[in-house]
């Protein structure tokens, strides 16, 4: 659902490293908090949401072992949503 590009504080470009976010973490993401959902993130993204999904796709994957606050602090993160279809609209 995303790909998330993480770039430690100090790092080359070499040990940078891409994170992706499946439909599990927007899941887990989704039951962190109250009135969060696929809908919000599709009309309201924030990078509150998108530091927060990629730290528990990261944590699944075994590439972060530091607590959210950390995790924040000390990477930057560029991202794409990957494009699906919407299953509400017929195919081209």
């Amino acid at each position: 659902m995303f790909t998330f590009t993480v770039k430690p504080d100090g790092s080359e470009e070499a040990d940078w490293f891409e994170i992706q976010a499946v439909s599990r973490d927007v899941y887990q993401w989704e039951h962190t908090g109250r009135g969060r959902n696929l809908k919000v993130l599709d009309e309201q993204l924030s990078m509150t949401a998108m530091y927060e999904i990629a730290h528990i796709a990261g944590r699944r994957l075994g590439l972060v072992d530091v607590a959210l606050a950390e995790w924040v602090r000390t990477h930057d993160l560029d991202f794409e949503q990957d494009a699906e279809p919407d299953p509400t609209q017929p195919a081209p």
